[in-house]
């Protein structure tokens, strides 16, 4: 089960969630219809949700009107674009939730809008915050790992695991300046997790806590299938943990992110992927050259 290191959703409606959150605006003729439209997009779901994950609900019209405001491990969600436009100019987590009412406000500097509160999740709270907070996503856990964005605090492990030749023999080596990977795993984070979502991943044991590799789903140039790569350490190669890890991202390719085909490009020679890519259930589909390298192309399909 993933860990929430959000700890408090500060809510506020202008157009009312009745008693369920305590801030029925008192502007609102028509409450009472709103709250029924609320409970019928699932608000009160949303917060049995959010209860079961440990998350504090908390009013944030009644703790303004306390004068409190919200402190770390919070985020606020509101259909109110003044409010949601304050705490985003105050650098605080935002979720603005777009609403037939408020459809064509601008919501200025807001990062993050939800159509609605139907598809609200204590993950998908949870994710918006650690974004905004520069924090890694946790993707996924399997029966002995656990799959998460990467972070510089990742790269001293990846230059222990690169430093086998085997590791490196068909694929691309890490910078050689500690300094210029650094700049690139951040800049990654920056334009390829936030953009799309998904790319390549950092692999923890979960009896240890140990980095022991990479794997995930990236694209390459000129394709439109998303692409399968993967990586495992030395130490713990011949355990079936790269079956496991990729196993559990093909699904999650297909039930997160929507994915119909996943491909996979490997040498000839590579013949530890090879066999890998047969047990997971790739097929060959052709040959690919890139920079006088020739691949042989695998193709999964749901």
């Amino acid at each position: 089960m993933a860990e929430y290191n959000l700890e408090e959703v500060w809510i506020y409606s202008r157009y009312g969630f009745g008693t369920n959150y305590n801030d029925k605006a008192a502007d609102n003729e028509e409450s009472e219809e709103c709250d029924k439209a609320a409970e019928h997009n699932g608000v009160t779901e949303l917060q049995i949700c959010l209860q079961e994950t440990g998350m504090r609900i908390v009013s944030l019209k009644k703790a303004l009107a306390e004068g409190i405001l919200p402190k770390e491990n919070a985020i606020i969600v509101t259909d109110c674009p003044e409010i949601a436009e304050y705490f985003a100019k105050n650098n605080l987590p935002v979720l603005g939730i777009l609403t037939r009412q408020n459809e064509n406000a601008p919501f200025a500097g807001v990062r993050y809008l939800s159509e609605g509160w139907d598809d609200i999740t204590p993950v998908y709270l949870e994710r918006i915050y650690r974004r905004y907070c520069s924090l890694p996503w946790q993707i996924l856990e399997t029966e002995r790992c656990i799959l998460r964005e990467t972070t510089e605090a990742d790269v001293d492990a990846f230059y222990r695991i690169y430093a086998e030749p085997s590791v490196t023999a068909f694929m691309e080596n890490l910078f050689s300046d500690r300094e210029e990977e650094l700049r690139y795993t951040a800049d990654y984070r920056e334009k390829v997790y936030a953009l799309y979502g998904f790319g390549i991943w950092t692999i923890i044991l979960k009896a240890t806590g140990e980095v022991i590799g990479r794997a995930g789903l990236d694209m390459r140039r000129g394709f439109t299938e998303p692409e399968l790569g993967f990586v495992i350490g030395v130490p713990w190669q011949r355990q079936g943990l790269a079956k496991e890890v990729c196993s559990a991202i093909l699904r999650y390719g297909e039930e997160e992110l929507g994915f119909t085909k996943v491909q996979a490009l490997t040498e000839q020679e590579n013949t530890a992927s090879l066999a890998l890519l047969k047990k997971l259930g790739f097929v060959l589909d052709g040959k690919y050259e890139e920079m006088g390298k020739e691949y042989l192309r695998y193709i999964y399909g749901y």
